[in-house]
C-alpha cells in the first residue's frame, strides 16, 4: 500500500513538473499572441481594443515583406535540398557496415552538435574566400547543412523499423535495389519523410546566426531583420505580428503532421 502511494505520487509530482515546464516554455510565446492583435502602442497584455494593423504594417511595409519572403525562399530551397540528402543519407546508413554506419552518423548529426557560432564562423571563412557572402544559393546551402540532421533522424529511425522480410520479398520477385527503394521503402517512410521536410522548413524560417554572418548587405531574412530591429529601436509591435505568425506556422504544421502520421498508422493497421 506504501509503495502503491508513493507511486501515485511520483507521478502527480512528475505530472506537476511536467505543466510547469511546459508553461514556462510555452507562455512567453504566448503572451505575444494577445500583444500583437491589440490597437494600442503599448504592450498590453490584455487589450481593450483589437486591430490586425501590425499584421497590415507586415505584409505593407517593404522591407518586412521582402524579409519575410526572402526566408520563405530560403527555408522552401533549403528544405527540400536537405529532405534529398537527408533520405539518401539515412537510406545509406541503413545498408552501411556498423562501423561505417556510426562515423556517418555523427557526421551527419553533428549540425545538431556543434555550436551555430562555430558553423557560422566556418561558413563565412569559406565564403568570403570565394566570394559567396550575400549570395542567395550559398545561404541554402548553408541552412540545408544545418537542418539535415531534422530530416535524417526521423526518417533513419522510421527505416529501422520496417520489416526487412519487405525487401527481401521484393528482392525474390525480381525487384532491383533501387526498384526496392522507390516501390518498398519510400512509400513507407513518406510520413517521415514529410515530418522531416516540415521540421527542416521551420527551423530554417527561423534561424538567424548563420544568416547573420552569410546574408550580407544585400540578404535580410526575417529573422535577421527582427534582430536589426530590436537592436536599433528595441521591440516594435510588428516584431510580435512576426513571431505569433511564426509560432501558428509551428502549430499547424505540427497539426499535420500528426494527421498524416495518424492516418498512416490506421492505413497500416488496415492492411493487415
Amino acid at each position: 500500500m506504501n509503495e502503491y502511494l508513493l507511486g501515485l505520487q511520483g507521478r502527480r509530482v512528475l505530472f506537476a513538473y511536467a505543466i510547469v515546464l511546459i508553461l514556462f516554455i510555452i507562455l512567453p510565446a504566448l503572451v505575444l499572441v494577445p500583444i500583437s492583435i491589440s490597437a494600442d502602442d503599448s504592450f498590453v497584455i490584455i487589450p481593450e481594443a483589437f486591430s490586425l494593423r501590425w499584421y497590415e504594417q507586415l505584409v505593407g511595409d517593404p522591407r518586412w515583406r521582402n524579409a519575410l519572403v526572402l526566408s520563405l525562399q530560403v527555408a522552401a530551397v533549403a528544405s527540400v535540398m536537405a529532405t534529398i540528402a537527408g533520405v539518401l543519407g539515412a537510406i545509406g546508413i541503413s545498408r552501411a557496415s556498423p562501423k561505417v554506419a556510426k562515423v556517418l552518423r555523427l557526421i551527419f548529426i553533428a549540425p545538431i552538435i556543434v555550436p551555430l557560432m562555430v558553423i557560422g564562423v566556418g561558413f563565412y571563412m569559406l565564403y568570403a574566400r570565394m566570394r559567396l557572402v550575400g549570395s542567395f544559393f550559398p545561404l541554402c546551402l548553408a541552412h540545408a547543412v544545418l537542418v539535415l540532421p531534422f530530416v535524417m533522424l526521423p526518417v533513419s529511425a522510421r527505416l529501422y523499423s520496417i520489416d526487412k522480410r519487405l525487401e527481401w520479398a521484393a528482392a525474390s520477385l525480381g525487384a532491383g535495389p533501387y526498384r526496392t527503394i522507390f516501390r518498398v521503402q519510400l512509400p513507407l517512410l513518406a510520413p517521415s519523410i514529410f515530418a522531416g521536410f516540415v521540421f527542416a522548413f521551420i527551423f530554417s524560417f527561423d534561424e538567424v546566426v548563420v544568416a547573420q554572418f552569410l546574408s550580407g548587405p544585400r540578404l535580410e531574412t526575417l529573422p535577421r531583420r527582427m534582430w536589426e530591429g530590436i537592436q536599433m529601436g528595441g521591440l516594435e509591435k510588428t516584431i510580435t505580428a512576426v513571431t505569433t505568425a511564426q509560432l501558428l506556422l509551428a502549430v499547424v504544421a505540427m497539426l499535420i503532421i500528426s494527421i498524416w502520421q495518424r492516418r498512416s498508422a490506421t492505413k497500416a493497421v488496415s492492411s493487415k
